[in-house]
């Protein structure tokens, strides 16, 4: 389709609205102190046992702050799992590599991880209508695809009334009332929608009868399988663990080789797995991103075209990219 593009959206969505409420550390310590009789988080898995055993992990007293707290942790969920794989031969003579709270240990970070993302996702901000708007009727004209990479409801909130309506609506997610499959993504019958993909998971997915389905609120299921809110090493080995982010990063790969241009809206470059996607296919690539007060074009220019493998991709530094209307 003509004038059809890849559009993905980074963080800087969100923190173009709140730059504090946006951040990752704010969401992590906001759900290490909840308690079990708060609303917002009914049930909370990090008991006094729990958040000892995370802070002897991290070797430090707290929440977790960061990325690299978040590789630590991941690290251990593994080794656990790994152990826990091992340890089921020894059952037989009641001996085990883990003890229960090793054995729970994933679990219990997958909910952590559920709740941090749950933290972006119940808020309570909108997309200005000057932004979205423009948006809306970019998508409409061109069936563009949209991917994200956030956990907020920004864009779905947008999109769910007037873009996805199944397969008339002009973005396909491939979740029906029965679960995601792949197929469902499939085109037929000339029908010739856009995508709409949600690249690292989001806390409303959870599993039934062996099928990923979609919550209407994230405090209904706590799954944390499909969500991919760790460090960046460990991100392609939960997206290749879920069926329906492994299915998504597939598709945007046809997505990217039907698109006229790739437009990066407010994302760091710093995820490596999508860096390598992108490169080598396709040259016309457009960032819009934050300008911030010591901002440097070439020195910017020279970071994606290091971080892309492009030459020289096109760059729109703005200080505020929800002013971005030329889609």
């Amino acid at each position: 389709m003509s004038g059809r593009k890849t559009i993905i959206f980074g963080n800087g969505l969100g923190m173009a609205l709140d730059s504090k409420f946006y951040l990752l550390s704010k969401a992590l310590s906001d759900t290490w102190g909840a308690s079990d009789d708060n609303d917002f988080f009914p049930a909370t898995y990090l008991s006094p046992e729990t958040k000892t055993l995370i802070e002897t992990c991290l070797a430090k007293k707290g929440s977790p702050e960061g990325e690299d707290d978040l590789d630590k942790l991941q690290t251990s969920v593994f080794a656990c799992n790994f152990l826990d794989n091992v340890g089921q031969g020894l059952q037989e003579n009641n001996l085990h590599w883990l003890t229960e709270h090793g054995k729970n240990f994933p679990m219990v970070i997958r909910h952590y991880v559920h709740d941090v993302a749950s933290v972006f996702h119940n808020s309570s901000y909108e997309l200005p209508d000057d932004f979205a708007s423009p948006l809306s009727e970019f998508i409409k004209k061109t069936k563009s695809h949209i991917a994200t990479l956030n956990y907020d409801p920004l864009l779905y909130n947008l999109l769910k009334s007037d873009h996805l309506d199944g397969y008339n609506g002009d973005l396909v997610d491939g979740i029906w009332g029965a679960g995601f499959k792949e197929s469902n993504l499939e085109r037929k019958y000339q029908k010739n929608f856009g995508y709409y993909l949600h690249l690292h998971g989001s806390p409303l997915f959870y599993e039934s009868s062996g099928k990923v389905k979609k919550a209407s609120n994230p405090t209904i299921h706590k799954c944390g399988r499909h969500i991919v809110l760790t460090h960046v090493a460990h991100k392609p080995s939960i997206i290749a663990s879920s069926v329906i982010l492994k299915a998504y990063w597939k598709r945007l790969v046809s997505c990217i080789s039907e698109s006229e241009e790739v437009i990066l809206f407010g994302y760091s470059g710093l995820d490596d797995h999508l860096n390598q996607l992108i490169s080598g296919r396709t040259n016309n690539v457009h960032i819009i991103e934050w300008k911030s007060p010591d901002y440097d074009e070439v020195e910017r220019h020279q970071f994606w075209s290091d971080a892309l493998q492009v030459d020289w991709p096109r760059l729109t530094p703005m200080e505020s990219i929800l002013e971005f209307i030329d889609w």
